[in-house]
C-alpha cells in the first residue's frame, strides 16, 4: 500500500495553514449580487427547485470564487463561505439564494427517500433508535459519515443553542493513515463491496 500525494490528503494543521485557499467572506457587493439574483427569481415568480443556473446569474461573485471552486474540485476539496447576513432574509429567500449559489457549483441530487433536493437538517422529534429516522431528524450526536454526493453544501439558518457543530475530515488522509499503520485493514476495505 502506498500513500497518496494530493492536496486533499490534508491534516488539520495543513488546512489551518491554507485558510486563504478555502475560506471566503462575502463582501457587500457579493451580498448585493446574491440579493439581485433573489429578486430576479422572485420577479419571475419561480421557486426552489424550479429554476436553473441561468435564472440566478452571479458573474462577478463567481469570478471571485473561481480559484476557490478550482480548489474545491481539484485541491483541498473544502470551501467555507461566511458573511451572508442571513437575518435579512426569510427562510424561503435564504433557500433561493442557497439554491442559486449551489447551481453555480453543480447539479442538485436527491438527498433522502422523500426526494428532497434541498432539505432541512432539523430535529423533527424522531428517535435515533427508529430505523426509518435519519440522524439529522433527531437531537443525537452524529458519528462521522459521508453523504452520497460529490459536493455537499450546508447553510446555517439558525445556530442551535447547544451543539450543532460540523466537523470535516479528509478521506484521503484516512486512506494514507491506514496505508501506513494498517495496510491489511485498508486492503479489506478496498476489497469489500459496499451497498448504499
Amino acid at each position: 500500500m502506498q500513500t497518496l500525494k494530493h492536496p486533499a490528503a490534508w491534516l488539520p494543521g495543513d488546512l489551518a495553514a491554507a485558510a486563504d485557499r478555502w475560506q471566503y467572506t462575502f463582501t457587500g457587493d457579493d451580498v448585493a449580487e446574491l440579493t439581485q439574483g433573489l429578486r430576479l427569481v422572485q420577479t419571475r415568480k419561480k421557486v426552489v427547485p424550479h429554476f436553473g443556473k441561468d435564472d440566478f446569474p452571479l458573474p462577478e461573485l463567481m469570478q471571485k470564487l473561481a480559484p476557490f471552486q478550482r480548489e474545491l474540485e481539484h485541491g483541498l476539496g473544502v470551501l467555507y463561505l461566511t458573511g451572508l447576513p442571513i437575518e435579512r432574509f426569510s427562510k424561503d429567500e435564504a433557500s433561493v439564494i442557497f439554491w442559486g449559489l449551489g447551481l453555480q457549483f453543480g447539479k442538485p441530487w436527491e438527498q433522502n427517500k422523500r426526494g428532497h433536493l434541498l432539505g432541512d437538517v432539523i430535529n423533527e422529534g424522531r428517535s435515533i433508535a427508529d430505523p426509518s429516522a435519519r440522524g439529522y431528524q433527531t437531537t443525537a450526536t452524529l458519528d462521522m459519515h459521508t453523504d452520497g454526493a460529490d459536493l455537499v453544501g450546508l447553510l446555517c439558518l439558525k445556530q442551535a443553542p447547544l451543539g450543532g457543530e460540523s466537523q470535516i475530515v479528509s478521506a484521503l488522509a484516512v486512506y494514507n493513515r491506514l496505508a501506513e499503520t494498517a495496510p491489511e485493514v485498508l486492503q479489506h476495505l478496498l476489497d469489500t463491496e459496499w451497498c448504499m
